[in-house]
């Protein structure tokens, strides 16, 4: 069973990104960063892969970050703790 509240994060950090790229509608935060506690990479394209049976539905969603402190490819479900802040209209992602 997924992680709601993960999902959730995933979902903001997502929705971010559209809106940057496409312009569609005024972003809800102007960056996204995922930080260490010591650095901030910017988060700065997603991949979304869904996999669905008839009983279960799993997702994997992979961020990609600027790549100064973390490694290019971030999933947000290999660490133990997600927490979420806002800061001057942006989401910071600190990870444990």
């Amino acid at each position: 069973m997924l992680n709601t509240r993960l999902e959730a994060i995933e979902d903001d950090i997502m929705a971010a990104l559209k809106s940057k790229r496409y312009g569609l509608e005024k972003p809800k935060y102007k960056n996204v960063f995922i930080d260490s506690g010591a650095a901030n990479d910017e988060i700065t394209d997603y991949t979304l892969q869904i996999f669905e049976t008839l009983s279960k539905r799993d997702r994997t969603v992979s961020f990609r970050t600027s790549g100064c402190i973390f490694p290019v490819v971030v999933r947000l479900s290999d660490y133990e703790s997600v927490d979420t802040e806002e800061f001057n209209g942006s989401l910071f992602i600190h990870v444990h």
